[in-house]
């Protein structure tokens, strides 16, 4: 017996504006990326690697037209020796 959904379509889903969903993702990101202050200028990430940090421009799509947004964000990792 075939189920059908009792779901209809009700018009396109309203998507909240990119900036509202990005800025807030990205200022958590990049206070979570801040130097420690055991180790001024460096973020060791509890001293796994010796810097880690954005490294260029921070790329996004709000994804205004269909609702998918996309933000690339650029890292290096420098290893420990």
């Amino acid at each position: 017996m075939e189920r059908r959904s009792t779901r209809r379509w009700t018009g396109p889903r309203h998507h909240p504006g990119g900036a509202d969903t990005f800025n807030p993702l990205l200022a958590v990101i990049d206070a979570s990326l801040a130097p420690s202050p055991a180790t001024p200028g460096r973020q060791t990430l509890g001293y796994l690697v010796s810097n880690f940090y954005i490294d260029g421009k921070v790329m996004t799509d709000a994804g205004d037209l269909d609702g998918d947004g996309v933000a690339v964000i650029l890292v290096e990792i420098l290893a420990n020796p």
